[in-house]
């Protein structure tokens, strides 16, 4: 029976934390219908000839290498437009996966056959991104808080391929392409009303916390890449002016959301032109309520309801 998914991982001069990746995730997926494939984005510290060295027969790995650094967006376009199974699933060169959930997440993936799908994933210090402790659909105003990170995020590859060309259209040479293509993929996943789902089990744990050079929090960056993000909206609702298959509701609602996020983003970094007034600062907080108010009805009474169904 053919691979359902692909476990994509992105890799630069990341030699050790990048094989010990490789070797737990072969041992995971050792018998499900999982491939592995890593690109190695032009590296120069031997990271190529060790991941050559894991290569091993009979297994599901691929290894592919890109000549010279194509950046982030460049590498993970590689991965999409390389993989040939039904979904591809990304993951950090520093993560690894939680192997107990991956049958359970293949079943879902062929009952429910989201267009992306992001589930529970944890990290070095604690942090999590856990959006509930059920599967959901995720809404249109959760559209950022559902890629916040790249790890476990989970795609149909013919529908990424499909709307990468659209989105390298519509953004041109953007830092927003640069930054978050995974963002902008998922927000043309809920504009064109496919299926965009929030899986409630952890697949993936940060085994390591390394070194980036992308920062993405510094105040003038962050200003650029709001604005970009203003004029992808923009460009799309031109680009599909009174097309049926763009749910125009579900955009306004994600570019408010976005507003929002915006709003709240540059007065935590202190990087307001001007002050808020009294009137946008209640609709902030009450913006904020909606984001806490989700994430605790997610986790508790709705996820509670859950078990209690699927108990029933």
């Amino acid at each position: 029976m053919q691979n359902l998914l692909t476990i994509a991982v992105p890799t630069w001069n990341r030699k050790d934390a990048v094989v010990a990746c490789v070797k737990q995730v072969l041992e995971q997926i050792d018998s499900l219908r999982i491939s592995l494939l890593v690109s190695d984005n032009g590296s120069d510290d031997g990271t190529h000839t060790e991941l050559e060295n894991l290569l091993i027969q009979g297994k599901d790995f691929q290894l592919q290498r890109n000549e010279t650094n194509l950046g982030y967006t460049g590498n993970l376009k590689s991965l999409i437009f390389g993989t040939q199974t039904k979904y591809i699933m990304f993951i950090s060169d520093e993560d690894h996966l939680v192997g107990r959930n991956l049958t359970k997440y293949l079943q879902y993936l062929e009952e429910i056959s989201p267009a992306f799908c992001m589930p529970k994933i944890s990290f070095s210090a604690g942090d999590w991104v856990d959006q509930g402790s059920y599967s959901r659909r995720v809404s249109p105003v959760e559209f950022d808080e559902s890629t916040t990170r790249i790890s476990g995020l989970t795609f149909e590859t013919d529908v990424a391929k499909k709307l990468w060309i659209e989105m390298e259209e519509l953004s041109g040479d953007s830092d927003l392409l640069k930054l978050y293509p995974q963002s902008l993929l998922n927000l043309l996943v809920i504009a064109y009303g496919m299926k965009s789902r929030f899986f409630g089990r952890q697949l993936v744990y940060q085994a390591q916390s390394l070194h980036s050079d992308v920062w993405y929090a510094e105040a003038e960056a962050r200003k650029k890449q709001i604005q970009e993000q203003s004029e992808f909206f923009d460009d799309l609702l031109s680009a599909h002016n009174a097309r049926a298959d763009l749910d125009e509701v579900a955009v306004s609602k994600m570019r408010r959301a976005h507003e929002f996020r915006s709003l709240f983003t540059l007065r935590r970094l202190q990087a307001l032109e001007k002050p808020l007034s009294l009137r946008e600062s209640l609709q902030l907080w009450i913006w904020l309520l909606g984001v806490y108010r989700r994430r605790v009805t997610a986790n508790n009474i709705l996820g509670i309801l859950d078990r209690i169904r699927k108990a029933a």
